[in-house]
């Protein structure tokens, strides 16, 4: 129930109040092309045109993305940040999801590295709302709570409750009644301790928290204490009248009546709901509502009431899914009039840089100009010819190649899913073996190595590839997940030269990566006031070269790789073996692991 609505009040630190002036947008316009004006106050007023056209995607997306030229170009990584977030919100208007959590991650991440760990957690938690959209409850609680822990580390009080709130409610809709219980009663609790309770935003939420509580109870059939907190909920939102809200926890009072016993009170309540969905054009609460009271008929053995309470939900729902199907073509609209701007910008740029040749052949001569323009005109006619022709048989190829990129697609997306679902369980089983430290951290290290594999298929069927992957940005992505989970205190480095290779030499890989940084992380830290971890990797001409370096205790005297007990070096071992590597270490000024693979046996 609960947005997160992030960068339209984070913008407000840069534009003040000049949205409310009239032509405000033109004289933007009209300031950039100012001679005097430099690339800093180009990438503030791209920003601030970006934020103003939001509602344009088409235009807003080309702002953003000027903004983030000249932010680079001046190093206003600030700006950088606030551009990556307005260039999330716009991927997310178009329904390019994946896009949209890719830009909310940089600017999360350059916010981390400005060290404003507020508007990270902010950039954080819409990145959990994006994942929710999805019905993705694994990355959701994820960023979440992630988010949770920064604004617990700033004091923010209202943003944690907000948080808790949102996961309770990822949870309820997921039906983890237990989960969403802990939660939501943890937002309870911060409320009840906060010193300004009559905050109208704090009040909004400590009234829904209640609200959603009592959704729990009655979906765990505790009846009494349901109907106290639906009853505070509903007093709240009506006296405010909040409609949504209002008709949402007065119809559950009304199935929880029902449950009871007392039917004609409930289902007045529930006809009542229905009413005040009605009167606000509330048309997803209206179909909800209608099947709620079908369903009570039909139990009834009244069968014309059910029937026409059915009749207005099926209309109800069809109405939804149009509009589903409207608001799809809208967004592929969009995307059209964005990739026609992209086509008309190459074009015109194709056409500046002839024009820039022509002058140079008009200045050296006459002839050699008549020379170059006939030239050009036959290779011209031979492009156009064997365009034609590869055309053709692109079509051809293109067919066949969507078909199995959909099956390789759909295949790698499963995986991906069935992987993160094993990582949750595991996560899940080791926090209810607390009391057991040695079980728990065996099931956490598995998990770790589950989501090794899960970001191989995921990168799979976001990169639109079959069975190859780039290594470097599979190790800056793998090791900053690590580092952000495991480690954060770490500086971590990368310096990662391009290598493609098959998945099925990168799966080990990846595993050995993750065991090597896990440990880094584990043990590289302690008695270390900065601790840092290097990573690199160089391409060869017969050899790739892996090293990974942190500045801790070391590896102990008498180590021995070959004779070690635990079970993630001798996993690593074995992998080595498997790809027909070699591996090292030395045991100096922390540890330093060093893997050379033959190029001849992974591509």
């Amino acid at each position: 129930m609960n947005k997160l609505l992030l960068f339209i009040s984070l913008f407000l630190t840069i534009t003040g109040s000049s949205a409310a002036i009239p032509g405000f947008v033109d004289s933007l316009k009209i300031e950039l092309n100012r001679h005097d004006i430099n690339d800093t106050s180009k990438a503030r007023i791209y920003l601030q045109l970006s934020y103003h056209s939001l509602n344009n995607p088409t235009e807003a997306f080309e702002f953003c993305n000027k903004a983030i030229e000249h932010a680079k170009k001046t190093n206003q990584k600030e700006f950088e940040a606030y551009a990556y977030g307005y260039l999330g919100e716009i991927e997310g208007k178009l329904g390019n999801h994946s896009k949209s959590i890719d830009a909310l991650i940089m600017s999360a991440n350059t916010f981390r590295k400005l060290h404003k760990a507020h508007h990270e957690a902010y950039a954080l938690g819409a990145i959990g709302v994006t994942f929710m959209r999805e019905g993705d409850l694994v990355n959701a609680t994820k960023y979440y709570n992630q988010s949770l822990q920064l604004f617990n580390e700033h004091n923010d009080t209202a943003s944690v409750a907000n948080t808790l709130l949102n996961i309770g409610e990822a949870y309820r809709v997921s039906e983890f009644s237990d989960s969403a219980m802990s939660f939501c009663q943890q937002g309870i609790d911060i409320i009840e301790l906060y010193s300004d309770r009559k905050n109208p935003k704090i009040e909004k939420c400590y009234a829904t928290l209640k609200g959603n509580i009592g959704l729990i109870h009655l979906q765990n059939g505790q009846f009494d204490v349901a109907e106290d907190k639906l009853n505070s909920a509903v007093s709240y939102f009506k006296l405010n009248k909040d409609f949504y809200r209002w008709s949402v926890y007065q119809n559950g009072l009304g199935k929880l009546h029902i449950l009871k016993g007392d039917t004609k009170k409930g289902e007045a309540l529930v006809k009542e709901s229905l009413e005040l969905a009605k009167r606000n054009q509330m048309k997803e609460q209206i179909r909800d509502f209608s099947l709620d009271l079908s369903l009570f008929y039909e139990r009834r053995k009244n069968t014309e009431k059910a029937l026409n309470y059915y009749k207005q939900y099926k209309i109800y729902d069809d109405s939804l899914k149009n509009i589903e199907t409207v608001r799809k073509i809208e967004q592929q609209q969009s995307q059209f009039q964005l990739s026609k701007k992209e086509e008309e910008i190459t074009i015109l740029n194709r056409i500046n840089k002839l024009q820039r040749n022509l002058a140079f052949v008009l200045s050296a001569s006459v002839l050699a100009f008549i020379v170059l323009i006939f030239i050009l005109f036959q290779a011209n006619s031979k492009i156009k010819l064997t365009n034609k022709l590869l055309n053709e048989q692109k079509l051809i190829i293109e067919t066949r190649e969507k078909e199995k990129a959909l099956l390789l697609r759909e295949l790698n997306h499963r995986v991906k899913n069935n992987l993160q679902m094993v990582s949750s369980l595991l996560n899940l089983h080791a926090r209810q073996l607390k009391d057991h430290p040695a079980a728990a951290e065996a099931l956490l290290a598995g998990r770790y190595r589950v989501e090794a594999l899960t970001l191989i298929h995921q990168k799979l069927y976001r990169d639109d590839v079959d069975t190859k992957i780039d290594i470097k940005d599979y190790i800056d992505e793998l090791s900053k997940n690590l580092v952000q989970n495991f480690g954060p205190e770490f500086i971590l480095t990368l310096d990662l030269e391009p290598f493609v290779m098959k998945i099925d030499k990168a799966i080990p890989l990846g595993l050995i990566i993750n065991e090597l940084v896990t440990n880094s992380l584990k043990y590289g830290g302690l008695n270390n006031n900065e601790p840092l971890l290097k990573i690199s990797i160089k391409n060869y001409k017969n050899e790739v070269l892996l090293c990974i370096r942190d500045n801790g205790q070391g590896l102990p005297n008498d180590f021995d790789l070959t004779k070690s007990t635990s079970f993630g070096l001798k996993l690593v071992n074995s992998l080595v073996r498997q790809l027909g590597g070699s591996i090292t270490y030395q045991k100096e000024e922390g540890a330093f692991w060093s893997l050379k693979l033959d190029k001849s046996k992974i591509v």
